[in-house]
């Protein structure tokens, strides 16, 4: 029991993201710093939907140590979350592919996808498609774009993944400045890297998104936009690699159903001191 304890409060002493938005009836993000960004509806208005991920999910191979409560809903056409702060683009929280500012970075959440037709991209910089990167799908296959320059996609080969509808999964993307090479993960699993030679140019426009390749403050447009729904988005300022993944992601392989009740009653706590 006491080895169980341990490793439940290891487990819930995670450090958090350098941002991250939980959307558990808000679009605030929590940071390990004082910084704070706060997301605007655009397009239409932001609803929650219980994302039904609790302690003791299934997520691929593993178990859900966490319970993640609401997931905004994205699949309104034309909606997004405009994120106007210059943190991302101009600010200490800076994203770069290649060039002089050159970043490391770490974007993953949870998400559903409606459908999984042309680009879709769960998170993205700048003001328009002219500069700045975007994470999420083209045509099925996780891409990382730097936008105007080139995209990045790792194209679904022998069965590495398959993403389907309806289905919540785990994506990530950890981006390595030191190597430029980006490390795709599926459900706390490395599914793939491929080196990343082309470089994003400097935002046109400062700002980033939720459900779109880019916050378009200009036109209130959604562009690239993404169907589906989102859960416990985070992005990290460092390239994680996937024990790391695992670790904020809260997947663990399958406990005991003694392990799994404490870790229901920690998080359950979690959630009441974050209130």
């Amino acid at each position: 029991m006491k080895k169980t304890l341990v490793v439940i409060l290891a487990l819930q002493g995670v450090v958090q993201a350098d941002t991250s938005w939980a959307f558990d009836g808000t679009l605030t993000s929590t940071s390990t710093s004082s910084k704070t960004l706060n997301a605007d509806a655009k397009g239409g208005t932001a609803t929650y939907v219980d994302s039904g991920l609790t302690v003791g999910s299934r997520i691929g191979d593993y178990t859900l140590t966490k319970d993640l409560g609401k997931a905004i809903d994205l699949t309104q056409a034309g909606l997004y979350l405009a994120l106007p702060d210059v943190y991302y683009t101009a600010g200490a929280g800076k994203l770069a592919i290649g060039g002089t500012n050159d970043t490391s970075f770490t974007i993953m959440g949870y998400v559903k996808y409606s459908t999984l037709t042309g680009e879709q991209y769960f998170f993205g910089t700048g003001a328009n498609n002219t500069g700045g990167l975007g994470f999420g799908v083209a045509n099925g296959n996780l891409n990382l774009v730097a936008k105007n320059v080139g995209n990045n996609p790792l194209t679904a080969s022998n069965d590495t993944y398959t993403l389907s509808t309806n289905q919540w999964y785990h994506l990530a993307v950890s981006y390595d400045n030191s190597t430029n090479t980006a490390t795709f993960y599926v459900n706390g699993d490395s599914v793939g890297s491929k080196a990343v030679t082309t470089v994003s140019t400097t935002p046109n426009g400062h700002g980033a998104a939720i459900g779109s390749s880019c916050q378009d403050l200009v036109n209130e447009k959604v562009r690239d936009d993404f169907n589906g729904y989102i859960a416990d988005l985070s992005v990290y300022n460092s390239a994680l690699n996937q024990k790391e993944i695992m670790k904020f992601a809260g997947l663990v392989p399958e406990p005991s159903t003694a392990t799994l009740s404490l870790l229901a009653l920690a998080s359950l706590a979690a959630r009441r001191r974050r209130k």
